[in-house]
């Protein structure tokens, strides 16, 4: 395998080919550094051979002054024992580059940066912004290519902060960062940015803003990503940290890369082309140009195909949603039938809070309603008495009773069953009809459609 670098002869390029040249020795790769002498070019027809819209005798000066200058640079490569070669094109750089590492099996393009600088959906003009939407393989845009050095040299721990969002593009990144931790000694980041009254919303919480359900967003999705993304990455040798986003969620990643002091940012792209960029954004393109640090941008084409979520082996956690009926102990019955010894069962009930009526109706006198206290003391009473529905002989199984207060019943029982993890939800139904289920619709029906996980209907015994 070889990594391409871009250079051309300024100190940014020079930086970028001394992290390439770390990061080669680090992967055992050959270094290939291309120089690309911009011109305009094209193909006549009948004709291999591209050419160049410029004055030949200027552009064959400039290309010889640049096999010179490619040369003096690879000597001074050579303290890092690698195999450095040279090679020099001419038409638009981003293109050729692209070109080069397709003809070589590059895994890697590594450039330069221009610095930090404001960001637009619009950007044109850098080699590495066009790279970063565009390259086929991963890209290494170079700020400060001493970390590398260090890295390759003195076997000092190079700080990575990955930045996970979902998808093919995050799987990419992870992979990325797989090779590179068993190349050599990394302190190693998992970052996560999360809108805070999405997640609250999605796992069921009432105060989005509180300490207790913070704890509960970040450990849950510490779980979840560590489970989806980073099953190779041993837990001592990584630490997740999840954010709320303020503002753009690049603007949030890039303060939290000064923060940690990372050495190098590694992301997914989606390589979305700039009218799609201006209607959807891309995080992966706005962050390289606000990050202070290297960025390492994986395309989604470099994951391999994501296999499918297998089912677990065994069911061994059940979460039952209970109406205090005949309808909940049919499937919480079930559910004991399927838990082997040692499972967990969580037993849920969701309490809808009253409601004022409308004003259509304000001529009736309206039913007082309870207090905060009242529906506090009204639900402890509820999960005493779904204590005591549960069964004498536990067979050592591991209860846990719950009783929440939530408008969108549905909606409460999906966000349970993801903050307790459960491997089914288990749900009693009723017969209704067509028209009765159109009309009243059916909590079951909109469970089974929200949830990512495996939903079990029990219906009611069949009439004879």
């Amino acid at each position: 395998m070889v990594i391409v670098c871009g250079i051309d002869g300024s100190a940014n390029s020079r930086e970028a080919a001394r992290a390439a040249a770390a990061l080669a020795r680090r992967e055992r790769d050959g270094l290939l550094l291309v120089h690309v002498q911009e011109a305009l070019v094209f193909t006549p027809p009948l004709m291999d051979q591209p050419v160049a819209l410029t004055n030949t005798t200027q552009l064959d000066l400039e290309l010889e002054r640049a096999r010179k200058d490619l040369a003096r640079e690879g000597q001074r490569l050579a303290r890092f024992g690698i195999e450095v070669a040279t090679q020099v094109r001419t038409g638009l750089p981003d293109h050729e580059l692209i070109a080069v590492a397709k003809a070589e099996g590059a895994q890697r393009i590594v450039v330069g940066s221009l610095g930090r600088r404001a960001s637009t959906p619009w950007r044109f003009g850098s080699v590495a912004d066009r790279l970063s939407q565009s390259s086929p393989v991963g890209l290494l845009v170079v700020r400060d290519a001493r970390p590398f050095e260090r890295w390759a040299l003195e076997d000092a721990p190079l700080r990575i902060l990955l930045a996970l969002g979902s998808g093919q593009p995050t799987a990419a990144a992870v992979r990325a960062v797989e090779a590179l931790v068993l190349r050599g000694p990394c302190e190693l980041t998992l970052a996560h940015v999360y809108d805070p009254f999405h997640e609250a919303r999605r796992l069921s919480l009432s105060d989005p803003s509180s300490a207790e359900s913070r704890s509960t967003i970040e450990s849950t999705l510490a779980r979840e990503f560590a489970r989806r993304f980073a099953p190779g990455l041993a837990p001592e040798r990584r630490r997740f940290v999840a954010v709320p986003a303020r503002g753009h969620v690049a603007e949030t990643l890039a303060e939290l890369a000064a923060k940690e002091h990372a050495d190098l940012v590694v992301l997914g792209s989606h390589g979305f082309g700039a009218v799609h960029r201006r209607l959807l954004g891309s995080v992966s393109y706005e962050l390289v140009a606000l990050l202070e640090t290297n960025a390492l941008v994986l395309p989604a084409e470099a994951a391999s195909k994501t296999p499918a979520d297998r089912p677990p082996e065994r069911v061994r956690s059940v979460l039952v949603a209970s109406d205090r009926g005949p309808t909940g102990q049919r499937g919480l019955g079930f559910a004991l039938a399927l838990l082997p010894e040692g499972g967990r069962l969580v037993l849920l009930h969701v309490d809808v809070p009253p409601t004022s009526p409308a004003e259509a109706w304000s001529s009736y006198q309206p039913i007082p309603l309870p207090t905060a206290e009242e529906r506090r003391e009204s639900r402890e009473r509820i999960r005493a008495e779904l204590e005591q529905d549960l069964p004498a002989a536990r067979r050592g199984l591991e209860f846990e009773v719950e009783v929440l207060e939530a408008s969108d019943v549905a909606q409460a029982i999906v966000g349970a069953a993801e903050r307790h993890d459960v491997d089914l939800i288990c749900l009693g139904t009723h017969r209704h009809g067509r028209m009765a289920s159109a009309l009243l619709g059916s909590i079951a029906r909109v469970v089974a459609r929200l949830s990512p996980r495996p939903v079990l209907l029990v219906p009611p015994p069949a009439q004879v």
